[in-house]
């Protein structure tokens, strides 16, 4: 019996981004180049962070939702007030995987937006706000035991979230500081 012989062609990384790179061929960039390399690949980090973490947003308002939609349905002020909370997190959702989707294809060089970084920057300010708002929440479920694990757990992400988002503009603006002086 013979068998047909099959190939099976994996893509090369190194045609889809500027990230992967030999040790001869780094050895050999200039220390512009380099830093131009370190903060896209942290925008590419920085990005796909933002998107991971606004998957993880939406399945945890789903859950959200769904464990305490029960509770809304007597009461018709807390049904509005759902609804206004439903709308500021899914132009947060949709903010979120602009920005995280384009310092992505930023950081992998295929195109730039100019326009990503002022969302960023607004996603700190909200992501700040929101951590800040937890921080009542956090003593009040302390001394009341219940919830604690979920606000701790909220707070450590939102920190992240954070981070990335900080991490995302700072490259951004570094990535477009080098390009303009070369």
């Amino acid at each position: 019996m013979v068998f047909a012989e099959r190939t099976i062609s994996v893509p090369d990384p190194r045609e889809d981004a500027l990230l992967f790179m030999t040790k001869e061929e780094i050895i050999s960039q200039s220390p512009e180049d380099v830093r131009l390399q370190k903060n896209r690949f942290s925008l590419l980090c920085s990005g796909n962070a933002l998107i991971t973490f606004t998957i993880w947003t939406v399945i945890r308002s789903l859950f959200q939702f769904s464990y305490q939609s029960d509770a809304g349905r007597e009461n018709g002020s807390l049904m509005i007030l759902a609804m206004i909370i439903l709308a500021s997190g899914i132009i947060d959702v949709a903010l979120k995987l602009i920005v995280g989707i384009s310092a992505r294809a930023e950081g992998l060089g295929k195109h730039r937006k100019k326009t990503f970084i002022i969302p960023g920057i607004i996603l700190i300010v909200f992501t700040l706000f929101s951590l800040i708002n937890q921080g009542p929440l956090f003593f009040f479920y302390y001394y009341a035991d219940e919830g604690l694990v979920s606000t701790l757990v909220s707070m450590a992400v939102e920190a992240t979230v954070l981070f990335a988002e900080l991490d995302l503009v700072i490259s951004a603006i570094n990535v477009r500081r080098i390009e303009n002086a070369a």
